[in-house]
């Protein structure tokens, strides 16, 4: 069984096994961004954040995900970006992710300040 994907990444179409092994590591990349971001939260104690920490934990989940669901789009293919599906939807949310409540460059600018030191500005 081949399934067609979107050309520019895979060229041409998957096997079911290739597009199980691509679903395989977006689930474990996703994992491991939810593991990435539980670690501060239980080492704080108080279940508070510095603004460094936060910063790191939201590029690291809003971009995993858009990571991951770009790559559902191109395991979808064309179907992957109607309104039928729900790849679709998803990946709008995602991106929202990315440029809502600070985009990934402003949370790597507060990442930068906290490791060179640097006053908040």
């Amino acid at each position: 069984m081949r399934i067609l994907i979107a050309p520019d990444k895979f060229k041409g179409s998957l096997t079911a096994a290739e597009a199980a092994s691509a679903m395989a590591e977006g689930a474990l990349r996703v994992y491991q961004g939810a593991m990435t971001t539980q670690l501060p939260v239980a080492d704080s104690g108080e279940g508070t954040l510095d603004a460094a920490t936060a910063a790191r934990i939201k590029l690291i989940a809003s971009e995993t995900a858009l990571s991951v669901s770009e790559q559902a789009i191109r395991i979808h293919g064309g179907a992957g970006i109607m309104r039928e599906y729900p790849v679709g939807r998803i990946h709008r949310d995602a991106f929202v992710y990315v440029i809502g409540e600070g985009t990934s460059e402003v949370q790597r600018n507060i990442i930068a300040q906290r490791v060179l030191g640097l006053p908040r500005g």
